[in-house]
């Protein structure tokens, strides 16, 4: 077995960073007290100008600044990958940190798994209102026979396994093989890459420990803010075009998992929660068949009051899930 010292496993981390002076020291130093040291450490600047990059340059070992001017937190992570040195990938946003333990355990798996290019693991979501953790639902981890190798990262995606930015450990070839992450959107950039990169790869490592501190917010609110839905359906499309660019069908665990999130996202539009432009669904629509029952929901759902129509939206959602988890196939 591969040792996690040998320079196969030497990792690259990048961490974009704009306007973060106040947290940026925070994630350097949870990155610089690993266990297990990355080989280097990317702060791509992103066109900051609170001089938050400036305040640490010269101050941490291992640490390389790369400026440029602002063009968003996907182009900033890409630019943190073209300039790695080291085979593997991890990131870490600025307003986030890493947990010790972090590389060494994914590590761990990477090496007792020599065929995996990509791991995830679990974390704690901290907010004003108290810590979440995230990871395995303990509801289903009893039916995830291995829960260090997921064989297929869509079935475990729809079963709620939850895989955060933070918590990612990537082989470069594979985000190149991805395409990296998707400059033209501003949310759900992750789970474009994540389906393509499932696309090139369906078994992905998983540390069920928590790992990373996501700061500042809940998954849940996060896919509640405006513009979610229509760039979760973009994602789910550009993933769809990435598996026809490579000549082959999208994988049917993908489309499943696309009509799945899909329409939630449209549950959303159609209760006036969260506006979604027609021609994106017409095309996701034209993508991912929906069922003739998922149908005829939005359906009833335009036409319901306006009034009404958010106050049932959530309770159609979790409906779903039950039923997608229970009926569809």
């Amino acid at each position: 077995m591969t040792g996690i010292d040998e320079p196969h496993f030497a990792v690259s981390v990048v961490i974009p960073c704009f306007n973060a002076r106040e947290t940026l020291w925070r994630a350097l130093v949870s990155v610089l007290g690993q266990d297990r040291r990355p080989r280097e450490v990317i702060v791509v600047d992103d066109g900051s100008t609170d001089g938050g990059a400036d305040s640490i340059a010269g101050r941490f070992d291992d640490v390389r600044i790369v400026p440029q001017t602002n063009q968003g937190v996907s182009a900033a992570r890409n630019r943190g990958v073209e300039e790695a040195r080291g085979p593997w990938i991890a990131f870490l946003d600025a307003d986030d940190e890493w947990l010790p333990c972090k590389l060494k355990r994914q590590l761990d798996v990477l090496a007792r798994h020599p065929g995996l290019l990509w791991c995830a693991s679990g974390g704690r979501v901290e907010t004003a209102g108290g810590t979440q953790g995230c990871g395995i639902p303990p509801r289903v981890a009893k039916h995830i026979p291995d829960r260090e190798l997921l064989a297929d990262y869509f079935e475990a995606a729809r079963k709620g396994v939850f895989i955060h930015t933070g918590g990612i450990v990537c082989h470069k070839e594979l985000l190149r093989l991805a395409g990296g992450f998707e400059t033209g959107l501003s949310q759900a950039e992750d789970l474009g890459l994540w389906c393509r990169m499932a696309m090139e790869s369906p078994a992905i490592g998983y540390v069920d420990q928590p790992c990373y501190v996501y700061h500042g917010g809940t998954p849940g609110s996060l896919s509640k803010r405006p513009g979610r839905g229509e760039a979760t359906l973009r994602s789910l499309i550009g993933a769809c075009r990435h598996a026809r660019r490579h000549g082959r069908p999208p994988p049917k665990t993908f489309l499943r998992y696309a009509r799945e999130i899909g329409f939630r996202a449209l549950v959303r539009h159609a209760a006036g929660v969260d506006p979604i432009q027609p021609e994106v669904i017409h095309e996701f629509r034209r993508t991912v068949a929906l069922k003739p029952l998922e149908r005829t929901v939005l359906a009833h759902l335009g036409v319901v009051p306006r009034r009404w129509a958010p106050r049932i939206e959530g309770r159609l959602r979790d409906w779903h899930r039950w039923w997608h988890a229970h009926a569809a196939t």
